[in-house]
């Protein structure tokens, strides 16, 4: 797989420390992160979090379309859950990457049914998933169909 690419999803508000560490260990692997660009926060609201690498004069809807470009053209997806917690924006970005049967993998048991039966057999560890993403064994999930 050339450029392998993963991109994180989850509450920038409880997630930062955890995904900081997933990105260190994709980065020992080569694997670029797509998402988020950064982890450090340049204006957290109660809302969105805005990083310091977030255009200044964009929406927070526009910054949303960007990182939904990056989502959807990585490799694959890190839902990261602590707790099983997702949030808002996470549960959004879920409908798209389930619709494009992305591949897709949880480090906990997320906490709403949507999510919840694609992490039967898809969680795992940043390291897992690192060498998954390397050897090519990652899968995409399968739409509910009813």
């Amino acid at each position: 797989m050339a450029n392998p690419s993963i991109a994180m999803i989850g509450s920038f508000h409880r997630a930062l420390e955890t995904m900081q560490t997933a990105i260190d260990t994709f980065n020992k692997h080569a694997i670029q992160v797509v998402n988020p660009l950064s982890t450090v926060p340049f204006e957290p609201s109660d809302e969105f979090v805005r990083f310091e690498t977030d255009e200044p004069g964009l929406s927070d809807a526009e910054i949303q379309v960007q990182a939904l470009q990056r989502i959807l053209g990585a490799s694959a997806v890190y839902v990261v859950c602590p707790e099983g917690y997702v949030g808002k924006t996470t549960s959004y970005e879920w409908g798209f990457i389930e619709e494009r049967q992305s591949p897709a993998y949880f480090s906990e048991e997320p906490e709403v049914w949507f999510m919840k039966r694609h992490a039967q057999d898809r969680i795992v560890t940043p390291q897992e998933l690192a060498v998954m993403v390397c050897d090519g064994s990652i899968s995409p999930i399968h739409k509910f169909e009813g």
